[in-house]
């Protein structure tokens, strides 16, 4: 099959080589990330309904944390996104950056010597 080239406009016209014809639209890219992202940090759930994906999963994925004699134990609890401290169209005009941070609610507990089996003392912090 030979495709005569002459008669084609110089527009932005596409040639489709598919034996279907049809045209496919391509998807919007710029959607497919952020889903992928909002889907990864799952911040429109509450903790208890977190799914064992994206950050959640990295979180507990390694914790909880002893250390080396085992007197110390360090757990994961929950993670939250802060608010934005200045709006979209702020940063744009005085060109910072829109970031926010990430902040992880851990518990520290330990044990009253090193021969105890139970872990107190606990104290929960971000």
């Amino acid at each position: 099959m030979a495709i005569d080239l002459t008669k084609i406009k110089s527009s932005n016209t596409r040639i489709s080589l598919s034996k279907s014809g049809k045209d496919v639209d391509a998807p919007d890219l710029l959607d497919v990330q952020i889903d992928s992202f909002k889907e990864f940090l799952q911040e429109e759930f509450p903790h208890a309904q977190r799914k064992n994906k994206g950050m959640q999963a990295v979180f507990l994925r390694n914790f909880p944390i002893t250390d080396s004699r085992e007197t110390a134990l360090l757990e994961f609890l929950e993670y939250y996104l802060e608010k934005p401290q200045y709006s979209i169209r702020e940063c744009q005009e005085q060109g910072l950056t829109y970031a926010v941070s990430l902040k992880a609610k851990l518990r520290l507990s330990t044990k009253p010597n090193k021969d105890a089996k139970e872990y107190s003392n606990a104290i929960e912090q971000d």
